[in-house]
């Protein structure tokens, strides 16, 4: 063996000799740290193996996570259209209430109209015919002499005129007086002062007094009938020794009401 004094020699002789490198290295170094490269490397290989299938998974979920924000983004712009189109359905829906009230408001003041209309015309329509009621009583004064003559009455006079001037002083006096002793109500003594006409007459064959009481209208109807009924059984009282007949006098009645005077005794006088 050569000669070894300097650091130099040292290396040198164990560059030139493995086994003695071992030795030195077995003297100097544990079998843990010389085993240490090899468990290094046994480890670098098992991480790798661990990491590989991990960094696959990392990949899917990243791919899934990106996935998944793209479908949120795709349900925020699909929410938005939503909002939109609901803000929409909201207007279009509060202009249909509007147009909806305003439409009320149109129809109401119609209903309000036609209401108007039609009192205006029913009030009309009375007019019309209360004139020709009056018309109509002013012409029975002047027809009541020959449509009560040919029933066999003589001195046919009107004693209850429309107006009250040309009323017989004695019917008012009597009438008067049969309230004043209580022969009649106040209720029928109105009634007497507000029949049509009442007409005084005789019978040829007797001499018996005759009164008849008429209730004029352009339309005759059931409330004609029962007021005539009404100043019949006044006139009566007033007259008990008197033949009482009850009358109507107008245009136009009605079956029924014909069948109503009939039942009542109430005789039915129309204009032609």
């Amino acid at each position: 063996m050569a000669s070894i004094n300097t650091v130099e020699d040292i290396i040198e002789a164990l560059d030139a000799d493995p086994l003695l490198l071992e030795a030195l290295r077995a003297r100097i170094m544990t079998r843990e740290l010389i085993d240490q490269p090899d468990r290094f490397e046994r480890f670098v290989e098992t991480v790798q193996q661990f990491m590989d299938p991990t960094d696959r998974r990392l990949v899917v979920l990243e791919n899934a996570v990106a996935q998944l924000a793209e479908s949120h983004a795709r349900l925020a712009e699909s929410n938005a259209r939503l909002e939109n189109a609901v803000a929409g359905l909201e207007n279009a829906v509060a202009r249909l209430a509007e147009s909806h009230a305003s439409l009320e408001n149109t129809v109401e003041r119609l209903a309000e109209s036609h209401t108007r209309l039609e009192q205006s015309h029913f009030r009309l329509e009375r007019k019309v015919d209360s004139m020709r009621g009056d018309h109509l009583e002013m012409r029975l004064q002047g027809r009541i002499h020959g449509l009560l003559g040919s029933r066999e009455l003589y001195r046919v006079r009107v004693v209850r005129a429309m107006y009250p001037a040309g009323s017989s002083p004695k019917f008012l006096n009597d009438v008067d007086d049969a309230i004043q002793d209580d022969t009649i109500t106040t209720r029928q003594h109105q009634r007497l002062m507000d029949t049509d006409l009442i007409v005084r007459g005789r019978r040829r064959d007797s001499a018996q007094d005759v009164y008849v009481a008429l209730e004029v209208s352009n339309r005759l109807n059931r409330d004609d009938v029962d007021r005539v009924v009404e100043s019949g059984e006044a006139l009566a009282l007033v007259y008990p020794s008197a033949e009482i007949q009850t009358a109507v006098y107008g245009r136009d009645i009605s079956d029924e009401h014909v069948s109503r005077a009939h039942t009542k005794g109430v005789e039915i006088f129309l204009s032609r």
